[in-house]
């Protein structure tokens, strides 16, 4: 009988479908995309490191101030409207 296909697996192959249409070279920058999303990057893990350092910082200063999701939700609400 037929398996029932995800989301996911839909979206994967209608988009594997659109790429292997493209030229070769654009889909060698996908491919390289993708193969560089797969594998940990140092220099982003150091780029965060320092972010979440600078924010703590600027919390513990009273520098920022810290919102709770709810609030967080309503104020992009509000700013959408």
């Amino acid at each position: 009988m037929f398996e029932a296909l995800t989301i996911h697996e839909v979206a994967a192959a209608e988009a594997e479908s659109l790429i292997m249409q493209l030229p070769p070279e654009e889909r060698g920058r996908i491919a390289a995309r993708l193969l560089e999303s797969l594998e940990p990057n140092p220099r982003h893990d150091a780029a965060w490191a320092a972010e979440i350092r600078e924010r703590i910082r600027a919390v513990e200063a009273g520098e920022m101030k810290l919102i709770s999701e709810e609030d967080a939700d309503a104020e992009v609400e509000e700013l959408l409207r």
